[in-house]
């Protein structure tokens, strides 16, 4: 008996807890419709445990066949479709996330093309400059001295 008046308060507070969160993420994910489905699937798992510790306590019987009993499997099968539902409906979030993965990998492809090409061509002119005094020296040591004439 009292672990049974334990567990089901704790799992209402967790229902309520998860409701609160549930409606949190909204502004930060902007999938109102998916989150407001996890929120009406929690409220009634928690209405569930009202049930339960209500029947737990001895303020209502419930009897396989009696209407509570009948009502809790309608509200499982409804709690079932409107989590697969929320399921369903916040897809969109990890597909955008996904996009935007993709779409950072290119940018950064790209930049690092940008850099391979920048980066060579420094290089490439780097060579050439040390190539150029190179036979600039060259060239000044092959010129007769103007001074010893």
């Amino acid at each position: 008996m009292l672990i049974g008046s334990f567990i089901h308060p704790v799992a209402i507070a967790l229902q309520l807890l998860a409701i609160f969160w549930a409606l949190r993420l909204i502004p930060l994910t902007g999938k109102a419709k998916a989150w407001l489905a996890f929120t009406a699937a929690f409220a009634l798992m928690g209405a569930r445990r009202v049930i339960e510790l209500l029947e737990h306590i001895g303020v209502i019987q419930i009897e396989i066949g009696n209407a509570f009993d009948i009502m809790g499997e309608i509200l499982a099968l409804i709690i079932s479709i409107l989590v697969a539902l929320g399921i369903y409906l916040i897809r969109g979030v990890f597909e955008e996330r996904q996009q935007a993965q993709q779409k950072l990998q290119q940018q950064l492809d790209e930049l690092l093309r940008f850099q391979k090409v920048t980066v060579g061509r420094e290089l490439h002119m780097k060579e050439l400059a040390e190539e150029n005094a190179a036979l600039r020296d060259r060239l000044a040591a092959a010129q007769p001295d103007e001074t010893k004439s």
